[in-house]
């Protein structure tokens, strides 16, 4: 009913003007994207066409560029717009939202590109946003569309991500020319392995797709919802009945147990409505997992309890789309740690990280788990049965390919790493302060992070073993080395869970690069 509606094109005026004040440019991730992918989508109105050429008053300074610098990966900006004198100038309308859209599209890409990978999506939408406005109300202003969508590529890793660009050419490239936003087997690179910041990428990627009508970004959500499928859990909800659970125990960056509510098509996040998938891929798939979630009769309450947030919008696209599912033919597809699924391992190496389905057992292994200064070998181990569940962190054995330095733990326990303050009474002390760490080599090219300070790859060891009850676990996170397993004395026989067949054993096992060994010793 609001198509083509004058009192949309009104509102659409109205929210556009609010762009051009100070704050907007500069504003950590969004910038002046939401007014151009608005523009985008309504295209050359003719009641918006008018509205544009009308004259209007903004304030000397616009468009409030705050200081240009340039921002290591990850840093907010500081630095505020210097504020407006009080005087006005007058120009079209046109001219001043072309120029807060052009600004918005250099400032991010100069100077606000992120590298954890739902923020670097964030952004890159938003640069190609406010340059399809552009493409309509100033053509000749807008980045042509095959670089306007390479920021789209880089973010959700079909093309290496390389940075800010350089003002005078070039793009700084803080992590080498060959980093990745996605690893090669489809889950968000971040610091390894993240539950529900990892589910926001299939929403943000799905978004690109339906903008753009892309093939490489459609395939890739593909991908990235196959990867992201394999971490979900049978349990019960508050209620005891039965649910699907997003592995979020393991979580590197907002670990959660338990986490509420339901993960199918896409896990309880706020960007994320579980119809939106289905009702765009219209595959096998996302289909099954919804599917699932209808049987397992978890949608309706969720949506019950989205009903009390302010997303007016993603309330009515999800009524369209559930609509869309509901028409859609039945899958044979369900997610694979359901039961009666057949087993499986699930490894990525560059996470460093494992999901294995064995029999009635559940495990999932997170090998990188918040290892952000050095390698400490630390494990997050997530193991499901149908009687017992069991969260623990554990030591496994690791080899580092060292940068020849070392990272002092400090005396900071975990509230106040998050900015909490102290409990009172006694003096609570890290009882790991001093403990040294080895900080790994970052990969050749790479500038970035400095060693020492916070970041990917230091953390992060080559190769990785670890003995949990019955089951060996090995991971080689390199590309080009191979490394060798030690084998428990005694041991000859073992079920290879990777191949699914009984082996015999030596002393040592060969692990090539960029593969994983588990073994299941209580043959």
């Amino acid at each position: 009913t609001a198509y083509r509606d004058p009192r949309a094109i009104a509102g659409l005026v109205r929210a556009g003007d609010r762009f051009l004040r100070p704050g907007v440019i500069g504003q950590p991730w969004i910038g002046a994207g939401p007014l151009g992918e608005a523009i985008a989508r309504v295209g050359p109105d003719p009641a918006l066409l008018k509205a544009l050429d009308e004259t209007i008053e903004v304030l000397s300074g616009f468009p409030f560029l705050p200081e240009q610098r340039g921002l290591e990966p990850g840093e907010e900006l500081a630095s505020k717009p210097a504020a407006p004198s009080g005087s006005t100038v007058r120009m079209s309308r046109r001219e001043a939202w072309s120029k807060v859209l052009r600004a918005s599209v250099d400032w991010n890409r100069l100077s606000g590109r992120r590298f954890y990978t739902n923020q670097s999506m964030i952004v890159d939408h938003n640069i190609y946003t406010a340059n399809r406005g552009l493409q309509v109300i100033a053509p000749s202003l807008a980045l042509p569309e095959e670089q306007a969508r390479r920021y789209l590529y880089e973010a959700i890793g079909v093309r290496p991500w390389l940075g800010n660009d350089r003002p005078e050419g070039g793009s700084a490239k803080p992590y080498g020319d060959g980093y990745y936003q996605v690893t090669r087997k489809g889950l968000s690179r971040e610091l390894g392995y993240v539950g529900t910041y990892g589910e926001t990428i299939l929403t943000f990627t799905r978004d690109m797709a339906e903008l753009t009508g892309d093939d490489k970004i459609r395939a890739q959500l593909l991908r990235l919802q196959a990867a992201r499928l394999v971490f979900r859990y049978p349990s019960l909800d508050g209620d005891g009945y039965r649910v699907m659970k997003l592995a979020s125990e393991i979580d590197s960056r907002t670990a959660h147990f338990p986490l509420s509510q339901g993960a199918y098509g896409i896990a309880n996040v706020r960007e994320a409505w579980w119809m939106e998938l289905p009702a765009f891929l219209q595959e096998p798939v996302s289909t099954g997992a919804v599917q699932q979630c209808l049987e397992d009769n978890q949608y309706f309450l969720r949506l019950a309890q989205r009903a009390r947030d302010n997303d007016t919008r993603g309330m009515m696209r999800n009524a369209t789309d559930y609509a869309v599912v509901k028409a859609l033919p039945k899958s044979a597809y369900r997610l694979p740690m359901t039961e009666g699924q057949p087993d499986f391992v699930f490894s990525d190496e560059e996470n460093a990280v494992l999901a294995i389905k064995h029999g009635e057992q559940r495990l999932f292994l997170n090998f990188y788990f918040r290892q952000e200064f050095g390698v400490s070998g630390a494990v997050r181990i997530l193991d499901v049965t149908p009687t017992v569940m069991r969260v623990a962190t554990v030591k496994s054995q690791f080899q580092v390919a060292s940068s020849g330095r070392e990272w002092t733990r400090p005396d900071v326990v975990d509230f106040q790493r998050s900015g909490g303050l102290p409990p009172p009474g006694e003096v609570l002390h890290q009882a790991w302060r001093g403990e040294t760490l080895p900080i790994a080599e970052r990969p050749a090219g790479a500038s970035r992070p400095e060693y020492g300070k916070w970041g990917p790859f230091v953390g992060k060891a080559a190769f990785y073993w670890l003995r949990y009850g019955d089951y060996l676990v090995a991971i080689n996170t390199t590309e080009t080395v191979t490394h060798s397993l030690p084998v428990p004395a005694g041991q000859t026989r073992a079920l290879d869970l990777v191949a699914g067949k009984s082996v015999t054993l030596g002393t040592d096992l060969p692990v090539a690069p960029l593969t994983s060994v588990v073994l299941y010793l209580g043959m």
